[in-house]
């Protein structure tokens, strides 16, 4: 229910090319709507006590259609295929059920821009949904000027395969930086 950023979409798109792939949007609802913090909710009582929350259902549609509009141009431009997916659920359990449908090399891409509370999700996802085996976050905007790709190492026998794909996915005024993620020291220098 987050808004859309066009950029990671865009980032989606580029690596599933990248790798002769598809990209897929996928809507989770996750129980009442009208509980959600993300969207407009007007609620209505009636005489006899009843809610009506449909502001929020009209919400999540329109925002759901507008994911789908950007994923289908992005995919458009990269020359690949797009699907779109609405299940119910935790959006962990979901995604992992659908990343062991798919294969085992899935990359999750986040329409939420990058925050502070955004590490969390991304860690979160990493670690409790199998079979994906990365996760894409982008600011809300395309920069068109240039494109970055940061790549985290945690394990340097990935690295050169990792520093692959960010080569094969920045365009040639992009830059890679490299960003090295161990919890003492010790490792770091060793890393």
């Amino acid at each position: 229910a987050n808004a859309v950023s066009a950029a990671a979409i865009d980032a989606s798109a580029r690596v599933a090319a990248a790798y002769g792939s598809e990209v897929e949007t996928v809507i989770v609802r996750t129980g009442d709507i009208a509980s959600t913090h993300d969207l407009p909710v007007r609620r209505i009582i009636s005489a006899r006590g009843s809610i009506a929350a449909t502001a929020a259902e009209d919400a999540l549609s329109f925002s759901a259609r507008r994911q789908e509009r950007e994923t289908e141009r992005a995919a458009l431009r990269c020359g690949i295929s797009w699907r779109h997916t609405t299940v119910e659920g935790d959006a962990f359990d979901r995604l992992a059920e659908m990343c062991q449908a798919r294969g085992p090399w899935n990359i999750v891409g986040l329409t939420q821009t990058p925050s502070a509370g955004l590490g969390p999700i991304v860690s979160s996802v990493l670690a409790n949904v199998s079979g994906a085996t990365g996760v894409i976050a982008a600011p809300s905007r395309v920069e068109a000027s240039r494109t970055r790709v940061c790549v985290v190492i945690e394990d340097m026998d990935r690295m050169p395969s990792m520093l692959r794909a960010a080569e094969r996915l920045r365009r040639s005024t992009g830059d890679v930086s490299v960003l090295i993620a161990e919890q003492t020291r010790s490792a770091y220098d060793e890393l």
